[in-house]
């Protein structure tokens, strides 16, 4: 099931029309046991489902060391994607690593939309990390994901090099002009 929204997904990329994959399927949002995505994602392959988790990188500190990780972009839930083959969706509350399935107020299973899904797979590189959509123009406002800026904010300047971008980022009361990966940028949250 996963090699069925994996060819989609590349033909997709290439050019061609999206018939069998992720629009295909119907997809259900998972919530996860603590620690549970790899084994979720596992057990939910073995019962014919297409399990989905997009991933980001982050840059932590760790003993005085700067360590690149990937985390899920959607910490704690998974998308499970269940075809024709799959178990029924009944299966999707009793698979090994699963909190429950998504609902909305006691009734049925909450679907999430297949072109969502289908969005999310394309903004994702070959290797899972999702890559953001966002335009990066100068004078927009972002937050440094990853890499020695990780968690600050700071405005675009300009292009620079080596698909960088350079960054008016703010540190201790003074501004600084520093060259970022443009894959180390994010869009700052919405303030809530």
């Amino acid at each position: 099931m996963a090699d069925l929204v994996r060819d989609a997904m590349r033909e997709r990329r290439a050019g061609g029309a999206d018939r069998s994959g992720a629009a295909a399927l119907e997809w259900y949002l998972l919530r996860l046991r603590p620690g549970g995505l790899p084994t979720a994602q596992a057990h939910l392959a073995r019962q014919g489902f297409a399990p989905f988790a997009p991933m980001t990188e982050t840059t932590r500190r760790r003993a005085g060391r700067f360590l690149r990780a990937r985390v899920p972009l959607f910490p704690g839930y998974v998308f499970a994607g269940r075809g024709p083959a799959s178990a029924g969706p009944g299966a999707l509350a009793a698979t090994r690593g699963v909190a429950a399935p998504v609902r909305f107020g006691s009734g049925p299973l909450a679907r999430v939309p297949g072109a969502l899904v289908r969005e999310l797979q394309l903004a994702c590189g070959a290797d899972g990390i999702f890559r953001s959509a966002a335009r990066l123009a100068p004078g927009s406002e972002v937050r440094v994901a990853a890499g020695p800026f990780a968690a600050c904010l700071g405005r675009i300047e300009g292009a620079a090099p080596q698909d960088r971008v350079w960054l008016l980022v703010e540190a201790m009361g003074q501004s600084a002009r520093v060259a970022v990966a443009r894959r180390d940028l994010a869009m700052p949250a919405e303030p809530g």
